[in-house]
């Protein structure tokens, strides 16, 4: 098992080495959650929800920051840098 911290303070545990693929927690989004699968790798779950102008806000930011975290844990597969 490996642990990741990301930049935006999302952790990932991974377990694909026994076979219990990937736990990921730290995750302080309203709208959306950062989610992995063996057949898509690193995606966003985005829930459904009625928006005013200020969630549209929020939105934004948390796609920003998934964008950013999928970037990142795609990145940590290759080299990974764990916490310590």
């Amino acid at each position: 098992m490996n642990t990741y911290k990301l930049k935006t303070g999302i952790e990932i545990e991974d377990n694909r080495d026994l076979g219990c693929g990937v736990v990921i927690k730290n995750q302080t989004t309203k709208y959306m959650t950062l989610s992995y699968s063996n057949n898509n790798n690193f995606y966003a779950n985005v829930s459904s929800a009625w928006l005013d102008m200020e969630g549209l806000k929020q939105l934004q930011d948390e796609l920003d920051i998934l964008r950013l975290s999928i970037i990142e844990a795609k990145q940590i597969l290759t080299s990974p840098l764990k916490i310590k």
